[in-house]
C-alpha cells in the first residue's frame, strides 16, 4: 500500500483511470457514485447519468463513467479519490496504483516473445506422446453409435 493514496501525485485523471482500469471497471458500483459527481459538477445531469445507467452491466456502467471522466478531463485525481471515499470506496482507493503509465516498450511490429506450454512431452523412449488430465497416456478412445 505505499503506493496508494498518493494524490499529490502527478498523474493525470486520464493516466490514473488507466493505469486502474481493471480495478476500477470491476470494483465501482457507479450508482453510489454519480451523486457525488453531479454534486462536484463533474457530471452533466440528467444527459451523462442516462449515457452511464443506460448500460446493462455493472462493468458496462463503470466503463461509461470512466470513459466520460477521461474526456471531460475535468474531474483530478484528488477529487476522484475524495468521492471514492464519500461513495463507500475506501478499498478501492487504498488499491488504487499511482506513477506514470509505463508504455509497451516492443518497438511496432514485433511480436513479443512468451512462453509456452507444450502439450506434448517426450517419454524416456524418446516418442512424444499427448499428455492428459487424468495423467493417462493419450487420448480416450470415444465410442460412438
Amino acid at each position: 500500500m505505499a503506493d496508494s493514496l498518493e494524490t499529490g501525485s502527478t498523474d493525470t485523471i486520464e493516466a490514473l483511470i488507466k493505469k486502474n482500469f481493471p480495478l476500477l471497471s470491476k470494483r465501482l458500483q457507479v450508482g453510489k457514485l454519480i451523486p457525488y459527481f453531479i454534486q462536484e459538477g463533474l457530471l452533466d445531469f440528467p444527459e451523462d447519468k442516462q449515457v452511464i445507467m443506460s448500460k446493462t452491466t455493472t462493468r458496462g456502467k463503470a466503463e461509461a463513467l470512466l470513459e466520460l471522466l477521461s474526456e471531460k478531463g475535468t474531474c483530478t485525481t484528488k477529487m476522484f479519490v475524495d468521492i471514492l471515499k464519500k461513495g463507500d470506496h475506501q478499498h478501492v482507493a487504498e488499491q488504487l496504483k499511482w506513477g506514470s503509465v509505463q508504455k509497451d516498450k516492443t518497438p511496432a511490429g514485433e511480436k513479443r516473445k512468451t512462453k509456452r506450454r507444450h502439450l506434448c512431452q517426450r517419454s524416456d523412449s524418446g516418442s512424444s506422446r499427448k499428455r492428459t488430465k487424468q495423467g493417462g497416456k493419450g487420448r480416450s478412445k470415444r465410442r460412438y453409435p
